[in-house]
């Protein structure tokens, strides 16, 4: 979790236009370029040394995903999966990762090229109607970019699973997995990881957003307000 916390961190960092500033240290002071800024007072050191357990623990890569509950019944066969694959390599990855789930249950995988624009994800989700699939798996962007295909695939009976993404399930949406609040949650595993790892040194933190990738500003806002927590 912590590992994918900080390449969220990273992306928030050099992308986009909002910014916000804090600082945080054992005694006063304010944020840079006119932005509040928090401070820890005298019992701060004493509070972020509490955050190293959790710290320590979300740096473990996980030896499972969880799961350990057996399937019950028979897998049924002939399925295809439309997966939306954005142009960025973490969705190729996503994507590897479903065609070798998809080869143990015999079920095709078909990698829709959703691009990085808004053109091309309008056109991956088309193709993807156009496709009549048993499914629909897409990633990271924004339902209005592609609500009225949302529409015709709600029609049509086929679910969608949204991953990574700052919407909720509903109108269209049959699940999420990594949403709002997960997002949120990792914006504070960011902070108490920076706090626990900056010893005595003040800490200014700057969350840069992008609009056209909204959970990212939701990392930010869990960023910002867990080290507002901890510094007041």
């Amino acid at each position: 979790m912590l590992r994918r916390s900080r390449v969220a961190g990273v992306i928030a960092l050099v992308t986009g236009s909002a910014m916000l500033t804090v600082a945080c240290s054992s005694g006063s002071g304010t944020g840079g370029s006119g932005a509040t800024g928090g401070s820890a007072g005298a019992s701060g050191a004493a509070k972020h040394s509490a955050l190293k357990p959790l710290v320590t623990k979300l740096e473990q890569r996980p030896a499972s995903i969880g799961i350990t509950d057996p399937i019950k019944g028979a897998i049924p066969q002939g399925k295809t999966i439309a997966f939306l694959q954005c142009g960025s390599p973490i969705c190729i990855g996503l994507g590897n990762d479903l065609a070798a789930a998809g080869a143990r249950l015999h079920w095709k995988i078909d990698r829709i090229n959703a691009g990085l624009t808004a053109e091309s994800i309008k056109a991956g989700w088309d193709q993807a109607v156009s496709s009549k699939p048993s499914a629909v798996i897409t990633s990271g962007t924004p339902r209005s970019l592609f609500d009225p295909e949302l529409a015709e695939l709600s029609a049509m009976k086929v679910p969608v699973i949204d991953l990574t993404t700052a919407d909720k399930a509903g109108g269209g949406i049959t699940q999420v997995f990594g949403g709002p609040d997960e997002y949120t949650h990792i914006g504070k595993d960011i902070a108490d990881y920076i706090l626990v790892n900056s010893g005595s040194s003040t800490v200014h933190e700057l969350s840069v957003t992008i609009s056209a990738y909204p959970s990212v500003s939701l990392v930010a806002n869990g960023v910002s307000g867990e080290l507002k927590a901890q510094c007041s």
